[in-house]
C-alpha cells in the first residue's frame, strides 16, 4: 500500500509539472491570432496555435507562470490599417505595448480602455488620426507615452494630468492644436509637444 501511495504522488507530481510546462493563456493567444488574422503583417511573424505563445512566440513576454501576456513588442512588422477592435483590448495584464514603425491607421481604438495595466505606450511613427482620447484616467499607471508622429487633431485633454506616474509624454509631430494644459506630473522628466499647432506657451 506504501508503494502504491509513493507512485500515486510521483505520477502526481509529474502531471503538476507537465502542466505548469504546458499551460499558457489560452484567451490571451486567441486574440493576438485574431489580431494577426484580421491584420496581418507584412513581416514574417512566427506566431502558431500549435507552439507556445509565452516561450515560443516573437515579440511576446508573459508573467513568470504563464498565465497572462504582459509585453507585446512589435515595431516595424508592417502592419496596416485599423486595429481590429476586441483583439489586443483582451489582454487585460498587459504592461508594456509597442506598436511604433508600422502603418497604422485610424482613430486610438476606444477599446484600450480595457487595458488598465498598461505601463508603456510606444504608438509613434504611425498614422492614427483623430482626437486623442477624452479620459487618460483608464490608464493611471502610464510611465512612458509615446504617440508622436501621427496624424492626431485636437487638444490635449486635461484629464493627461491623472498619468501622475508619468516620466516620458512625446506628442511631437501630429496635428495637434489648442492652448496647452497646465501639466501636473510631478515625474514628468522628458515631454516634447513640438511640431504641432499650439496657441500660447508652455505653463510653467
Amino acid at each position: 500500500m506504501g508503494n502504491l501511495g509513493s507512485i500515486f504522488r510521483a505520477i502526481l507530481m509529474l502531471s503538476l509539472g507537465f502542466y505548469q510546462i504546458y499551460a499558457e493563456p489560452f484567451g490571451d493567444k486567441i486574440a493576438l491570432l485574431q489580431f494577426i488574422q484580421k491584420m496581418p503583417p507584412t513581416r514574417f511573424l512566427n506566431w502558431n496555435f500549435n507552439t507556445h505563445v509565452c516561450t515560443s512566440w516573437a515579440g511576446v513576454t508573459c508573467n513568470k507562470d504563464q498565465t497572462m501576456v504582459t509585453a507585446l513588442m512589435l515595431p516595424g512588422f508592417g502592419f496596416h490599417g485599423s486595429i481590429p477592435p476586441y483583439t489586443l483590448s483582451r489582454l487585460s495584464g498587459l504592461q508594456r505595448l509597442s506598436l511604433r514603425n508600422n502603418d497604422i491607421s485610424g482613430p486610438f481604438p476606444s477599446d484600450f480602455a480595457n487595458l488598465r495595466n498598461l505601463t508603456f505606450l510606444y504608438l509613434q511613427f504611425n498614422s492614427f488620426s483623430g482626437p486623442l482620447p477624452s479620459d487618460f484616467s483608464f490608464w493611471l499607471n502610464l510611465v512612458v507615452l509615446n504617440l508622436s508622429h501621427n496624424n492626431f487633431s485636437g487638444g490635449i485633454p486635461s484629464s493627461i494630468s491623472n498619468l501622475t506616474h508619468l516620466t516620458t509624454l512625446d506628442l511631437s509631430n501630429n496635428s495637434l492644436s489648442g492652448e496647452i494644459p497646465n501639466f501636473d506630473l510631478p515625474h514628468l522628466r522628458f515631454l516634447n509637444l513640438s511640431s504641432n499647432h499650439f496657441n500660447g506657451t508652455l505653463p510653467l
